[in-house]
């Protein structure tokens, strides 16, 4: 939340520098509301100075976009006028825009492409004409700077911590920006534990994705195990991968004599925790190109 916060009021001391009441329209909070609404995606409470987003399951550009509409309820109110969408907000609304774009905090495409996520179909075609015209200055806003975002990082939640980097409830990730000297300190120290991390910024654009690699490079038949809670540190150890979806315990192999190797490890550990083998199905999934395992609960 700390981000999006600090983006915002970036965005301000841009676009309005050189207003008195700069520091009014900084004095805002947002709300996130981790629920899915059908009629709204944010809204902006003036007596509490509150912006809440919703329906946070929407990529960061629109949830983006979403806070800027908010934002210019928040200036527009704290200016005197009363209109929700009258003259006073599209004035501060093509402001916003026009910074946004200057600062590259999302792309004109992108805006336009998210038109629909303003909240009345008079913003929407506002929002498409302002956009169109406009011709975006370079603001020169965090120029050789590199943003890491990092997911699936519990366990290293702490390293993360000690690194500079903070949680985004919104993106469900780990942040951090960077400078060219410390760049490639991070990028390595990710690497070296098989993080999926995204880099933005600084006109790059990189994923990486451990999982999905393995993915691509593993074999192509797989071994599951089902009903194997006590033993899943063992099969952890030894490469399987948790399933969620199916709640079991899998590996990838390609040869019969593969299988065979796994088969008999699986036996043996079965019999090292007193535990019976109910059925091999080797059918039943051979579309699925599986062979399933079942163990007695």
């Amino acid at each position: 939340m700390y981000q999006l916060k600090q983006m915002l009021n970036d965005l301000v001391d841009y676009v309005y520098k050189d207003d008195p009441r700069l520091k009014a329209y900084k004095a805002f909070y947002i709300e996130v509301v981790d629920k899915k609404y059908k009629g709204r995606h944010g809204d902006y409470n003036h007596a509490l100075k509150r912006i809440r987003l919703m329906n946070t399951y929407r990529d960061e550009n629109k949830l983006i976009i979403t806070s800027i509409h908010e934002l210019a309820h928040h200036i527009n109110h704290m200016q005197g006028n009363s209109d929700i969408h009258g003259k006073g907000f599209y004035a501060n609304y093509e402001k916003l825009l026009h910074g946004t774009l200057d600062m590259g905090l999302v792309k004109k495409e992108d805006w336009l492409k998210a038109k629909h996520e303003c909240r009345d179909s008079r913003s929407e075609n506002k929002v498409e004409r302002i956009i169109k015209v406009y011709k975006p200055k370079d603001s020169g806003y965090k120029a050789g700077k590199t943003k890491f975002t990092v997911y699936g990082a519990y366990d290293y939640k702490e390293d993360l911590k000690e690194k500079g980097f903070t949680y985004n409830k919104i993106v469900k990730g780990w942040e951090k920006e960077t400078d060219e000297s410390e760049y490639k300190i991070i990028q390595d120290y990710l690497d070296g534990k098989s993080l999926k991390y995204i880099v933005s910024g600084a006109n790059k654009y990189i994923v990486k994705d451990p999982e999905k690699k393995e993915k691509q490079n593993a074999g192509k038949w797989t071994l599951s195990v089902q009903n194997s809670y006590p033993i899943k540190d063992d099969l952890k150890e030894h490469g399987y991968r948790y399933r969620k979806e199916d709640y079991c315990w899998c590996i990838h192999y390609n040869t019969d004599e593969e299988l065979q190797v796994h088969l008999i490890y699986l036996n043996n550990l079965c019999f090292h925790y007193n535990i019976e083998i109910e059925c091999l199905e080797m059918e039943k999934y051979f579309k699925r190109h599986e062979v399933r395992l079942i163990l007695k609960r």
